[in-house]
C-alpha cells in the first residue's frame, strides 16, 4: 500500500525524470539494447543457421547477454506478432496462422519468453546467471513461423499490400513480396568465437548498487505513465540509458519488447480485464525493480510480456489456457492495478 502512495506522488514527476535520464551522470550512457527486424530476419537466420545471435551492430561484434535477451524478447514478442497480425490481411495465410497459433504453434512457446526454458518461477534464482547461446533458446519455434508465413506470402504475393515494411524486412521479401533474401550483406564481422556465451554473462545473484532517489523517482515514474496511458516507452528507454548505470542494473530495468496492437477480435469486457492485468505486471515488475529482487521482477516481467502478446494475437484456444494458468479469469475484474501477482 506505501507503495501505491508512492506512485501516486510520482505521476507528476514524468516529464522531469524523462529530461533527467537523459542528462544525469558524467559517465558515458551504456547503448540501448534495441533490435529491429533486420537483426532477426529470415537472411539472418539462412546466413548464420545456429548462430544468430552471436553478432550485433553494424560491425558484427559479439553480442552480449543483454543484447541477445532483447534480440530473442524482440522476435518473439514484436517482430513474429506484428507478422502474424499482418498476414491475416492475406487470405491465403489463414492455414499459417491457425499452425502459428494453436496449441502446437508459437503460444505454446510463450513461456519461453524468458530464462532458458519452461517457464518455471525461480529458474533465476538457482542458477545464478542468465545466459543465452549464441543460437538462442527457442529461435527454432519463431523461425517455424517465419518459414510458414514468408511461403504463404510469396505464393499469395497479389495480397502484399496487406504486410507491414517491417514484416517484409522479418520475412526477407521486396516490397511486392518476390524472394530477397539474397540481396542482404552480411556487416564486417568482429564476432570472436572464444568468448562464447560468456560475454556480458549476468550473475542474478550478486547484490546490486542501491538505487539513488534520482533513479528511485524515475522507476516510480515510469510506473505511474503505464498506469495513466503515459510515454512509458520513452521513461523506460531513458531509464535504460542512464549513464550510472551498471550493465547488470541496466539488464533488470530493462522491459521484455512487445508488439502494442490490439486485436479486434477480443470482447470488450476481455480486452478491459486484460488491459488491467497488464498494469498489475507492470506495477509488480516496478515494485520488485525498486527492491532489487531480481526473480519477482522477471516473473512480472515476463507475465507482462505474454499478456501484450496474447492481447495482439487474439482469443485463440491457446490464448485463454495461457492466461488461464497464469490467473483465474473470475479474478480479473476484481484486481486492484497496483497489488502484485502472487
Amino acid at each position: 500500500m506505501e507503495e501505491r502512495k508512492r506512485l501516486s506522488g510520482a505521476r507528476g514527476l514524468c516529464t522531469a525524470v524523462l529530461a533527467l535520464g537523459l542528462t544525469s551522470g558524467t559517465a558515458a550512457a551504456l547503448p540501448s539494447p534495441r533490435a529491429t527486424e533486420a537483426d532477426v530476419s529470415y537472411a539472418v537466420e539462412t546466413t548464420y543457421a545456429g548462430e544468430e545471435f552471436a553478432r550485433c551492430g553494424d560491425d558484427g561484434h559479439t553480442c552480449s547477454q543483454t543484447e541477445r535477451d532483447w534480440r530473442e524478447g524482440f522476435l518473439t514478442g514484436v517482430a513474429v506478432p506484428r507478422a502474424v497480425r499482418d498476414a491475416t490481411g492475406v487470405p491465403g495465410c489463414a492455414s499459417a496462422i491457425r499452425q502459428i497459433t494453436g496449441e502446437s504453434g508459437l503460444l505454446s512457446k510463450a513461456n519461453k519468453i524468458d530464462t532458458g526454458g519452461p517457464y518455471r518461477p525461480g529458474v533465476l534464482r538457482s542458477a545464478g546467471k542468465w545466459t543465452i547461446a549464441k543460437n538462442g533458446r527457442h529461435y527454432h519455434a519463431d523461425f517455424d513461423a517465419i518459414e510458414a508465413l514468408r511461403a504463404c506470402a510469396l505464393v499469395n504475393n497479389r495480397d502484399c499490400a496487406a504486410l507491414s515494411p517491417q514484416t517484409r524486412t522479418l520475412l526477407s521479401l521486396t516490397a511486392d513480396c518476390r524472394d530477397d533474401a539474397t540481396a542482404w550483406t552480411p556487416p564486417p564481422t568482429e564476432y570472436d568465437g572464444q568468448l562464447g556465451n560468456t560475454l556480458g554473462l549476468i550473475n542474478t545473484r550478486a547484490p546490486l548498487p542501491s538505487w539513488t532517489d534520482e533513479e528511485r523517482a524515475h522507476i516510480r515514474a515510469c510506473m505511474a505513465a503505464h498506469h495513466t496511458h503515459g510515454d512509458v516507452q520513452g521513461c523506460l528507454r531513458a531509464l535504460e540509458t542512464r549513464p550510472e548505470l551498471t550493465a547488470d542494473q541496466q539488464h533488470l530495468v530493462t522491459m521484455l519488447p512487445f508488439v502494442g496492437l490490439a486485436d479486434p477480435q477480443w470482447a470488450p469486457g476481455e480486452a478491459d480485464a486484460l488491459d488491467a492485468l497488464t498494469d498489475v505486471a507492470f506495477q509488480g515488475w516496478g515494485v520488485n525493480v525498486l527492491a532489487r529482487d531480481w526473480q519477482p521482477a522477471d516473473d512480472q516481467n515476463v507475465l507482462h510480456a505474454k499478456l501484450h502478446q496474447g492481447r495482439s494475437l487474439g482469443p485463440y484456444p491457446y490464448t485463454f489456457h495461457v492466461f488461464a494458468r497464469e490467473l483465474a479469469p473470475s479474478q480479473w475484474p476484481v484486481l486492484d492495478a497496483f497489488e502484485v501477482l502472487p
